[in-house]
């Protein structure tokens, strides 16, 4: 019974560093191995990538907005500015094709960053105009 009480602490205790180190406000899984994740703070929202059990990061802050469905991820993001902070006054549009390999140059992983005149035409040029945003951190819009 004592060596049962010993491993139940030393479980907690790990789960306990373990949330002290990774310390995400958010996340959620997407489609195919991508994720949106955020460090510490909202404003740190990216998607990543789970490719052979190491995560690679795809969008950068401040992703705000994304839409799924089984061939493409689209997102809504407002780049940080040179103070490392949110510019809410610009927002990039970017498309996901997930039925294409993970490229270790990230930029090659993606369309983007569009305007949002050069998104709705992608949308309409990739067959996905019916694709929306469903998952919207209003606080970061």
């Amino acid at each position: 019974m004592k060596n049962y009480k010993n491993l139940s602490r030393i479980f907690c205790f790990t789960v306990l560093m373990a949330s002290c180190i990774m310390d995400y406000s958010n996340e959620k899984k997407l489609n195919n191995g991508y994720y949106i994740y955020a460090l510490d703070d909202d404003e740190n929202m990216h998607i990543g990538k789970m490719v052979d059990d190491y995560g690679i990061g795809v969008l950068p802050s401040t992703v705000f907005a994304v839409g799924q469905n089984e061939d493409f991820i689209i997102a809504k993001q407002h780049p940080l500015n040179i103070e490392s902070r949110t510019d809410k006054s610009i927002t990039n549009y970017y498309v996901i094709p997930l039925k294409s390999v993970v490229n270790k140059d990230i930029s090659l992983n993606y369309f983007g960053p569009l305007s949002e005149t050069e998104f709705i035409a992608k949308k309409h040029d990739l067959l996905i105009d019916n694709l929306d945003f469903t998952i919207v951190f209003k606080d970061l819009e």
